[in-house]
């Protein structure tokens, strides 16, 4: 997804732009595996979710000149801060903008950004309140094999659960997906994809 970026070239006078990410089911922004963060030293980056109407966001501040122990990989609201995203997130809008349009930081933070992406792919670092090298970032979308919970599915003409396959519910807010039983395997998203396990029985070298 494009980072949301909005550039200070002097005092006041801005360049600005939000990025949004709009999908139909069965996507959904993964909770547990995704953050949105900003970063730079006057910095308010802004999340929308339209399906859900909700908003969220933080605010990242400097000293100036920046602080000497600010260190990398630490993004606590100095430089760079990080929230979590909320269950079952669908179409998201990404806006980076300042709280004092960058009045008291040009000189070497022109930029915020703001932007959802992996949780361990992101890691801060102090050069990027210089240059953010970074104009799209990967995130991580969860998918089902339909919308509706388990109980709606079993009682749909094509629910595809044979008897080497089970439902089970997602826990990202939406939908459900198959999945193989104990002693099956294969892809238990076709009509009879799972089939049983067998195994090869014999002596372990050494062992008489």
């Amino acid at each position: 997804m494009p980072v949301s970026k909005i550039c200070y070239n002097q005092p006041g006078s801005d360049i600005s732009n939000s990025h949004s990410l709009e999908n139909n089911p069965p996507f959904t922004l993964s909770s547990t595996q995704n953050k949105f963060a900003s970063v730079g030293c006057d910095t308010l980056g802004i999340i929308q979710f339209q399906n859900n109407l909700k908003n969220g966001g933080c605010v990242t501040l400097c000293d100036l000149p920046p602080p000497g122990d600010l260190n990398d990989k630490t993004c606590s609201g100095t430089g760079c801060c990080q929230v979590d995203i909320p269950v079952g997130m669908r179409n998201l809008t990404v806006l980076a903008s300042a709280v004092f349009n960058h009045s008291n930081v040009p000189a070497f933070n022109n930029c915020s950004c703001a932007f959802v992406a992996k949780q361990s792919w992101f890691n801060f670092s102090v050069d990027y309140l210089h240059d953010f090298p970074f104009d799209v970032v990967p995130l991580v979308l969860d998918w089902t094999v339909l919308d509706d919970t388990c109980q709606v599915a079993f009682i749909t003409p094509d629910y595809a659960c044979t008897s080497s396959t089970k439902c089970i519910d997602s826990t990202d807010g939406f939908g459900c997906n198959y999945k193989c039983k104990p002693g099956f395997d294969g892809n238990p998203s076709h009509s009879y994809g799972c089939h049983e396990m067998k195994c090869r029985l014999g002596r372990m070298p050494g062992i008489y």
